[in-house]
């Protein structure tokens, strides 16, 4: 019965980790405006309403207006198209592309 056991518990585990890997590389793009950032770290809103937290990886390229920055450049308010892959546990921002506005509010 012990046998039993183990062997089930195993091959559970084989089932489970076989679902993870294969879920592991779904892509999307969400698009919002940032919210808060710090080093590995971004908050935004997307643009339906939705506030989203995501870890950035860190070879994750952020471009501004196309020139890559830093994360932390990124202030809030700033227009974001967030691509990211699902990992195993949660989802991870794998690039960050932002626009800024051109000119002084209300175009004066």
């Amino acid at each position: 019965m012990r046998r039993y056991t183990v062997f089930a518990a195993v091959v559970l585990a084989l089932v489970v980790v076989s679902i993870s890997v294969s879920t592991a590389r779904a892509a999307g793009i969400v698009y919002g405006k940032v919210e808060w950032t710090d080093s590995t770290t971004i908050i935004f809103k997307e643009y339906g309403g939705a506030i989203h937290r995501l870890p950035v990886d860190l070879n994750a390229p952020v471009t501004l207006n196309g020139r890559p920055v830093r994360l932390v450049d990124l202030k809030a308010g700033t227009a974001v198209t967030v691509y990211y892959e699902i990992g195993p546990v949660a989802p991870v921002a794998m690039g960050i592309a932002a626009m800024a506005r051109f000119g002084p509010p209300g175009g004066g």
